[in-house]
């Protein structure tokens, strides 16, 4: 995604959170840590993140980052789906989990990516975010 889309995106979740119509970490790039006395998997809920280009809808995602404790250590994990609705585009999704990174792509237009999951990776922080070239 070039330097326009980031700040547009960037701009629409500051309105949106401000206005009370999403929560914070809804944004297209959220670093979050879990609670530090949790022991069994928690899970924040869906969040939805999408790139409008001129008007139209023409990259999204629908994730969820979970955490739990293993040995003392956090792991995080994230649930992703991904949609591109622009021809010869590329969607894609980063995901960061402590050290780990991963890249997710989907160009199909037809339909939706299947669920695609990170699996468990040590960290306490995640960090995402959603762009289009």
């Amino acid at each position: 995604m070039n330097f326009r889309g980031r700040i547009a995106l960037t701009a629409a979740a500051t309105v949106l959170a401000a206005a009370g119509l999403t929560s914070p970490p809804a944004a297209a790039s959220a670093a979050v840590r879990p609670a530090a006395a949790a022991s069994s998997v928690t899970c924040d809920g869906w969040h939805y993140v999408r790139i409008n280009w001129f008007g139209n809808n023409s990259a999204g995602a629908k994730y969820d980052r979970c955490w739990r404790k293993v040995n003392g250590k956090w792991q995080g994990s994230v649930a992703v789906y991904l949609w591109n609705n622009r021809k010869n585009r590329l969607a894609y999704f980063n995901v960061k989990i402590g050290g780990w990174r991963h890249t997710f792509t989907w160009t199909d237009t037809a339909h939706h990516s299947p669920k695609l999951i990170t699996g468990w990776h040590t960290g306490s922080t995640i960090t995402v975010d959603l762009g289009q070239f």
